[in-house]
């Protein structure tokens, strides 16, 4: 995965402050090895009731950060193009939050 450890920890402090994300699925470039140095980072976000509020909420704090990447939410559940979905199935790494 193309995201430097400390970014990573950073984004997961954030996502960790929400009690219902069970876990995130990152994908994409930064995970299939063909990112660039603008490539943004894009995150699925599993759990329960998470809605476009939340997410745009969530994407604030995370632009606070002033981090060198876009970071991209989507809530999972929400996903309804067929083959964005199977392509997070297949190469998105996830990442438990939750015990």
């Amino acid at each position: 995965m193309d995201i430097p450890e400390h970014i990573l920890k950073k984004i997961l402090d954030v996502l960790k402050e929400e009690g219902n994300i069970e876990k995130v699925i990152i994908f994409g470039s930064r995970v299939k090895g063909t990112s660039k140095a603008s490539s943004d980072i894009d995150i699925a976000l599993v759990g329960e009731n998470i809605n476009l509020r939340q997410i745009l909420m969530i994407g604030s704090k995370i632009e606070d950060l002033d981090l060198p990447y876009k970071v991209d939410l989507i809530s999972y559940k929400d996903i309804k193009d067929k083959n964005l979905k199977e392509e997070i199935d297949k190469f998105g790494v996830e990442i438990e939050l939750k015990n």
